[in-house]
C-alpha cells in the first residue's frame, strides 16, 4: 500500500493532478482511505496512474483516455496476462506514433502559415519605404521603379505560390504516410486479434480433451472394479 506522496514521487505526478484523476476518472481509481482519512493507493492503482499519465503526456484528451481505460478493462476480463502485457505495449506504440504524426503535420502548417505572413509583410514594407523615398526625391523614374517593383514582387508572389504548393504537396505526402501508417497498425490489430482467437480456441480444446479423458479414465475404472452387494 502507498501513501498519495509515495504515488507522487514514484510516478513523478503532482499530488494536484492524482487528487483531480481521482474526480475524473473516479470509474478506473478506487482510493481507499485510513480512519484518519489519509488515501491509501493500491498496486492496482498504481498501474492505472501509470496508463493515465502515459496518454496524458501524449497531450488525449480526458474523453479519450476513458475511452481507452474502458476498452483496457474490458479486454483484460479475457486476455491472458502475457498476451495482455504485450497488447499494452503495443497500444502505447500506436499512441506515440499517431500523436507524434499528428504534430509534424501541424508544424508544418503552422511555419507555412508564418512564412506567408513575414513574407507578405517584409514585400510591402519594403515596397512602402522605397516608393517614399523616390516621391520625396521627386525623380521622374519614380514611376519606372515602381514599375519594376510590382513586376519583382509578382515574380516573388510566383516563387512563393510554388513553394506553398510544394509545401502543400509535402503535406499532403505526409498526411498519405500517415494514413498508411494507421492502415499497418490496424492490419496488425487484426492479425493479434486473430492470434487471441485462436489462443481461446486452443485452450478450450486442450480443456474439452482433458475433460474427456477424465471421463474415459473414470469409466475405465469403474468397469474393472467389481460391483459387490450386501448379502441379505
Amino acid at each position: 500500500m502507498y501513501t498519495i506522496k509515495d504515488v507522487s514521487k514514484q510516478l513523478k505526478i503532482s499530488i494536484g493532478n492524482l487528487k483531480n484523476w481521482e474526480k475524473v476518472f473516479y470509474q478506473y481509481i478506487q482510493i481507499h482511505r485510513t480512519k484518519n482519512g489519509s488515501r491509501i493507493y493500491s498496486d492496482n492503482e498504481l498501474i492505472v496512474l501509470r496508463k493515465i499519465k502515459l496518454m496524458k503526456d501524449k497531450n488525449l484528451s480526458d474523453e479519450m483516455v476513458m475511452f481507452i481505460l474502458e476498452t483496457n478493462n474490458e479486454d483484460e476480463r479475457e486476455i491472458p496476462e502475457q498476451i495482455q502485457s504485450e497488447y499494452d505495449l503495443k497500444y502505447a506504440d500506436i499512441v506515440a506514433l499517431q500523436t507524434e504524426t499528428v504534430q509534424v503535420v501541424q508544424n508544418i502548417s503552422d511555419s507555412l502559415e508564418q512564412f506567408k505572413g513575414e513574407f507578405i509583410k517584409e514585400v510591402k514594407s519594403e515596397l512602402t519605404s522605397e516608393v517614399k523615398k523616390e516621391i520625396t526625391k521627386g525623380n521622374s523614374i519614380t514611376e519606372g521603379i515602381v514599375q519594376t517593383y510590382s513586376h519583382e514582387v509578382l515574380d516573388t508572389y510566383k516563387m512563393t505560390s510554388e513553394q506553398i504548393l510544394d509545401l502543400k504537396q509535402e503535406i499532403e505526402k505526409e498526411q498519405e504516410e500517415k494514413l498508411f501508417l494507421q492502415k499497418k497498425v490496424e492490419e496488425r490489430e487484426e492479425l493479434f486479434q486473430d492470434f487471441v482467437q485462436s489462443y481461446r480456441q486452443a485452450a478450450a480444446t486442450i480443456e474439452q480433451k482433458r475433460e474427456k479423458r477424465k471421463l474415459s479414465y473414470w469409466l475405465n475404472l469403474l468397469s474393472r472394479t467389481p460391483m459387490k452387494f450386501p448379502k441379505m
